[in-house]
């Protein structure tokens, strides 16, 4: 006899059956024996059903509890909250207020397309642009794929198209496996990674222009320069 675990705490994850597949499993939990499962469904529902083949698979996955008298060691979910912990969460916190604090106080570290143009050739701010570019969607798209994980459901991380434009996606499409209350994490994860880069670059170019960090100005400085027409037009990079 075969004995199925179906709780929800001895899981590794959850799986899709045919219907065939159910009625295996409830053959096998009612005490009849591979060969048995086999011919029943044979009978009942015209299938040639492989139940062995479906008993290893099972057995696999971790949902298999005991054959016969043998029981068998259970797969455990591994536990991710570390990912989204208590201290990472009060940093992340701190940093996105900090951020907003200096931008509130300050209004000339509110972001501006002039910002964009941190190299006077045009080259230099088109290249480096799409390369950190696509580093932000990626740090984005990680932000997803680990909160998914966080939370015991599998994601996948891909490079698919939108009619001719290149996307990175994460495939979140066991979602549904979650707790409603937990599924908001995942959505959120990527927002607030970005609110974070961004809030500790805003925090950064605060510290240059206060001579914190032991430099003469950066960026967004000399930008504040130009805008109030104090410099000669250029916008440079950080200066050390």
């Amino acid at each position: 006899m075969i004995k199925e675990a179906f709780n929800s705490d001895k899981l590794v994850q959850n799986i899709e059956l045919p219907e065939v597949g159910v009625h295996a499993i409830k053959l096998l939990n009612g005490g009849l024996t591979v060969k048995e499962v086999q011919e029943q469904l044979k009978q009942k529902l015209n299938e040639d059903f492989n139940v062995k083949s479906f008993v290893f698979e099972l057995i696999d996955v971790g949902f298999v509890e005991s054959i016969d008298e043998y029981v068998l060691e259970m797969k455990r979910e591994i536990k991710k909250e570390e990912v989204f912990s208590k201290p990472l969460t009060c940093l992340s916190t701190f940093l996105i207020v900090a951020g907003f604090l200096i931008v509130v106080l300050n209004p000339r570290y509110w972001p501006s397309y002039q910002d964009l143009f941190f190299h006077e050739r045009y080259t230099v701010v088109v290249l480096v642009s799409f390369a950190l570019g696509w580093l932000l969607v990626f740090t984005h798209e990680m932000a997803h794929l680990f909160a998914a994980e966080s939370v015991g459901v599998e994601g996948r991380f891909g490079i698919s198209n939108r009619l001719h434009y290149v996307v990175a996606e994460t495939d979140l499409t066991n979602l549904w496996k979650a707790p409603r209350s937990r599924r908001y994490i995942v959505y959120l994860a990527s927002m607030i990674s970005d609110l974070v880069i961004a809030s500790v670059l805003i925090i950064l170019i605060w510290l240059s222009d206060s001579h914190v960090l032991g430099g003469s100005g950066g960026v967004l400085y000399r930008i504040e320069d130009d805008r109030s027409g104090k410099s000669d037009g250029v916008i440079h990079a950080w200066k050390y």
